[in-house]
């Protein structure tokens, strides 16, 4: 895991100031031309949720308005996403050597509801900690992290979480993921969940055989973050994982993503 604390600066790559991303809108821009982000790109191959007619029908039943609904679920998503942001910047300072912090303010400001609380990631970081001592980690030094790629023919970019590469040039793609419907802890063991219990929950077209669960649209992420790096970067990624860092499982899970060379090939068809 070792790595000099100017890698992201070390290993710049020429093709990174030809892109902006801002952040608010998380949005990506190539020469004035804005991209689609690799995780809608994926997105648009699975079923819309419709939570504006989940919540009129949830809201009869439980009598209650349906943005009453709305404000909860979105006030869920949001400090998920926030705090999942704030831990993904908290690794990142760690590998610089700067200094961390381990508590998040969150605060949501809804038209019925207002959320605030102050979450602590002290468990994430802990399992952190510890997946720094996996032999992945100790043998292969961070190369970049928080690392934006694109391929412009494509029109699709995206951030990958971290990068690793060993000593002989073997490169390392890892995401971090906090979330706790990646799987199941099971006697210890860690299962993917990869079907979703909807039957109608499924890819679309040549993705029609996987099922929407936010396990396969996030090994999808990692493929196509791959392909990029390859075709763009001069950079094979021999493996690829996803790092669950979840408070509600008893350790971190590292989870070794397949190849989906076919899918992949699939998806990007679309865009040509």
């Amino acid at each position: 895991m070792t790595a000099p604390n100017n890698y992201n600066t070390t290993n710049a790559h020429s093709r990174d100031r030809d892109l902006i991303f801002y952040e608010d809108t998380h949005t990506y821009i190539h020469n004035g031309v804005a991209l689609t982000s690799v995780s809608n790109v994926i997105k648009d191959f699975f079923p819309d949720f419709d939570a504006e007619a989940m919540a009129q029908r949830k809201a009869v039943h439980e009598g209650v308005t349906p943005t009453l609904l709305l404000e909860q679920w979105d006030a869920k998503g949001a400090v998920a996403r926030e705090v999942g942001t704030f831990i993904h910047s908290q690794i990142e300072r760690t590998f610089l050597g700067l200094p961390t912090e381990m508590t998040y303010h969150f605060v949501y400001e809804g038209k019925e509801i207002r959320r605030e609380e102050h979450v602590s990631i002290e468990r994430e970081m802990t399992y952190f900690a510890d997946l720094c001592k996996h032999p992945i980690l100790l043998g292969h030094p961070v190369y970049r992290t928080e690392w934006r790629i694109y391929d412009e023919d494509l029109r699709i970019a995206g951030t990958i979480d971290c990068l690793l590469r060993s000593p002989e040039g073997k490169f390392v793609l890892m995401d971090w993921k906090r979330s706790e419907k990646i799987g199941r802890e099971e006697y210890g063991n860690f299962i993917p969940i990869t079907t979703n219990p909807f039957p109608y929950a499924i890819g679309k077209g040549a993705l029609s055989h996987m099922s929407d669960t936010p396990f396969t649209k996030y090994i999808l992420q990692q493929n196509l973050y791959s392909h990029i790096l390859r075709s763009r970067y001069d950079i094979e990624v021999e493996e690829m994982y996803l790092a669950v860092l979840s408070p509600v499982y008893s350790s971190y899970h590292l989870v070794k993503v397949p190849r989906l060379d076919a899918e992949v090939e699939a998806i990007l068809s679309t865009r040509r």
